[in-house]
């Protein structure tokens, strides 16, 4: 089950570290990762929910999500969070 509360913890304290802080992977990162949890089906449906806030948030653990399921479920998914992003965000990946 993802852990939401967690998850937009650390959001907010993202916000409060300069882009330079050396801890980034330890304090945010990962800790973000934990909260999603360990269910890939709820953590595709909170992926397939996100608001702007959560998808920028999960840009930075959709590498980690890939590794650690590394099923087609995931990957179809993952392909959705990258077209949610770009609309959101009007940027153009190159493929």
């Amino acid at each position: 089950m993802v852990d939401k509360d967690k998850f937009y913890d650390t959001v907010e304290a993202r916000k409060k570290l300069d882009n330079n802080y050396p801890w980034l992977e330890e304090e945010i990162w990962i800790p973000r990762l934990k909260a999603l949890g360990e269910d890939e089906d709820d953590i595709i449906e909170f992926m397939d929910n996100a608001d702007k806030e959560t998808l920028s948030a999960l840009w930075s653990v959709y590498d980690e999500l890939m590794d650690k399921f590394p099923s087609e479920k995931m990957d179809k998914a993952i392909d959705r969070f990258l077209e949610n992003y770009q609309k959101v965000f009007d940027v153009k990946f190159n493929k």
